[in-house]
C-alpha cells in the first residue's frame, strides 16, 4: 500500500492558486519539504502570538509588541498584518474557544486542515484559518472556494451548531466565511485540484524512481 501524501493547508492552498506549469512547480516545492517545519513558516511567530494574545485574554498591544522583535526582513510585514488584524477585531468584541484539530482526506491526499482560531465574535462562534501570502497568490472571494470547501469538508462529522467557517486574508483584513449556496460546486473545485496534485506527485514519483 502506498504513503499518504500528508501536508498542510496553506500549501495545499497555494498549489489552488496556481495556474498551468506553476501548479507543477508548487508540487515539486512541497515535495522537496519532507515534513512541515516551522524554520520556513515567515509567519509562525505572528500566528502563534494571535492565538496565545485570545486564549489568555492579552491586549492587542502584545502583537505590537511581536512585531517589534521578529528579525529586520519580517518586522514591516508583521507591522502591516497587525494593523490588518486590529481593523478586522474592530467592534467584534472576541472571545477564545479551542478550535481542536481537523484533516480532510482525498484518496492517497491528507490535507491539515484545522483552523487557527476559534473566537465567538459579537457572540457567534467562528472557525477562522489565517492566510498571511503574499498579494500576489490572489486569495479573493472566488479563489477562495477551494479553501473554504477544504474546512467544510473537514469539519463534515462535527456538530457545528451555526458555527462560521471562513479564512482571514491579513493582507487586506477580508474575511470570506462559507456559504452553504456555493459549497456543493466549490467540493467539485475542491476534488479536482486534490486529483490533480496527487497525479502530478505520483508522476513526479516515477519520473524519479527511473532515475537518470
Amino acid at each position: 500500500m502506498m504513503p499518504d501524501i500528508e501536508i498542510s493547508f496553506t500549501p495545499f492552498i497555494d498549489f489552488t492558486l496556481k495556474r498551468g506549469l506553476s501548479k507543477i512547480t508548487k508540487v515539486k516545492e512541497i515535495k522537496r519539504q519532507d515534513e512541515y517545519d516551522g524554520t520556513y513558516d515567515f509567519w509562525r511567530e505572528l500566528r502563534e502570538a494571535i492565538c496565545r494574545m485570545h486564549r489568555s485574554g492579552l491586549g492587542m498591544e502584545t502583537l505590537d509588541a511581536v512585531a517589534e522583535q521578529v528579525e529586520d526582513k519580517k518586522r514591516l510585514h508583521y507591522k502591516e498584518a497587525v494593523q490588518q488584524y486590529k481593523r478586522f477585531c474592530r467592534g467584534k468584541e472576541p472571545e477564545w474557544f479551542e478550535p481542536g484539530k481537523a484533516s480532510w482526506r482525498f484518496g492517497r491526499l491528507v490535507v491539515q486542515a484545522s483552523p487557527d482560531l476559534g473566537l465567538r465574535l459579537n457572540g457567534q462562534p467562528h472557525l477562522i484559518k489565517l492566510y498571511f501570502k503574499e498579494a500576489a497568490q490572489k486569495l479573493q472571494k472566488r479563489s477562495a472556494a477551494a479553501a473554504l470547501a477544504l474546512l467544510a469538508a473537514s469539519h463534515q462529522s462535527a456538530s457545528l451548531d451555526g458555527t462560521v467557517l471562513g479564512i482571514l486574508n491579513l493582507k487586506k483584513s477580508n474575511f470570506y466565511p462559507l456559504s452553504e449556496g456555493e459549497l456543493e460546486t466549490a467540493m467539485l473545485l475542491l476534488e479536482g485540484e486534490a486529483a490533480y496534485f496527487q497525479h502530478v506527485w505520483e508522476r513526479l514519483d516515477e519520473q524519479g524512481n527511473k532515475g537518470p
